[in-house]
């Protein structure tokens, strides 16, 4: 007969760190969020989209872009975890969700001023993502 001795303390923890490492993708995104919002908000103040690429100026006016003139649609944008437990993160726009499509797309007589990626991560999001991984796995991996 073999016997096996294994501390069950061991398997408490093991067990603890299992618990946490199944929440590590909702924890990324808490951590994400505010990291990822800033950078949307750099997007507005610099007049850019997530990649880099300048907003086309005004016609009209010459202005960067009416996207910032009344900040309504600025104040409302912000990375955020998906809810109810979900994983994942969310881009969320307020009350003026509707005129961010706009802007993201285009019409026929506005050119698009992106706001979200049109292709691909950004590399400023991406860092953040990474960031907030390292950082979640770190405490997941803590657990007493």
């Amino acid at each position: 007969m073999i016997e096996m001795q294994f501390p069950l303390a061991k398997l408490e923890r093991l067990q603890r760190v299992l618990a946490q490492l199944d929440q590590l993708p909702r924890r990324t995104a808490e951590l994400a969020a505010p990291a990822i919002t800033r950078e949307l908000q750099k997007e507005y103040a610099q007049g850019r989209d997530p990649h880099g690429r300048k907003w086309k100026r005004l016609a009209r006016t010459g202005k960067a872009s009416h996207l910032t003139e009344t900040g309504r649609l600025r104040m409302g944008t912000r990375a955020a975890p998906m809810p109810g437990g979900r994983r994942g993160l969310r881009i969320l726009f307020g009350a003026r969700a509707r005129i961010a499509g706009f802007h993201q797309t285009g019409t026929r007589n506005m050119p698009a001023r992106r706001i979200l990626p049109d292709k691909g991560m950004p590399a400023s999001w991406s860092m953040a993502l990474a960031r907030a991984y390292r950082q979640a796995f770190q405490q997941a991996t803590r657990v007493g």
